[in-house]
């Protein structure tokens, strides 16, 4: 991300960002071996998360290969909205459990509020030069989601303790209103242009489609 800022908004402006990066990061590791919290608390974020780097990596596929001009307005709001939920949740977290100034939440939320806004999101996907960059960022999101949290004793997937999941359910339900479907649109026609899958590799994103299959829009997040 930080390289990303740099292209965007220039070099001084990502050195602050890699500064509340790592700043925040050691603070919530020291408070981890602490054990003063547990990576189980900041699984009620987990969800959100997922779903918002699920999104941006279907969006990634539009990345320099969007020959009609589609609108991917609506999935950055969407990406937007999430990650600021799962900064929500994770501030509501380090506030039951520790007990940090507000300096420490507020460089999370400055955090999400510069890399994760649809408007910077938006003009990374506009720059033709930071091809590599988003490729690596699609690799770690999809290690991400690939990955799951298992509990040593029981085997089974980890869950966020229950009293902190009633305790947070209200900002929780926020995220599960009814799922948005993102209209693509080309300025040019009314009607739903049809989208095809485009190979995952990044040297055969030319714009041929993948065998001539037609899919559903990975932008309709009903399927």
């Amino acid at each position: 991300m930080t390289t990303l800022t740099t292209k965007i908004h220039g070099p001084e402006r990502a050195a602050d960002l890699d500064h509340s990066i790592f700043k925040f990061l050691c603070e919530l590791y020291s408070a981890h071996a602490a054990k003063e919290i547990s990576y189980k608390d900041l699984l009620v974020a987990d969800p959100c998360l997922r779903e918002a780097f699920e999104l941006l990596m279907r969006l990634y596929y539009y990345y320099d290969n969007n020959p009609r001009k589609l609108s991917l307005a609506s999935g950055f709001r969407r990406v937007e909205e999430l990650l600021t939920l799962a900064a929500d949740l994770v501030t509501a977290v380090i506030e039951t459990r520790l007990e940090w100034d507000d300096e420490e939440t507020y460089r999370l939320r400055n955090i999400v509020r510069e890399v994760g806004n649809a408007d910077f999101l938006e003009k990374c996907w506009e720059d033709e030069t930071v091809n590599d960059t988003l490729f690596d960022m699609y690799d770690a999101m999809q290690k991400y989601n690939a990955f799951h949290y298992y509990s040593r004793s029981t085997g089974k997937r980890s869950e966020p303790p229950p009293e902190l999941k009633k305790k947070l359910e209200q900002l929780i339900q926020t995220r599960n209103r009814p799922r948005q479907n993102f209209v693509l649109h080309s300025g040019v026609t009314q009607s739903m242009p049809e989208i095809r899958d485009f190979p995952g590799e990044r040297e055969n994103r030319n714009g041929t489609p993948n065998g001539g299959k037609s899919l559903e829009d990975p932008m309709d997040e009903t399927t």
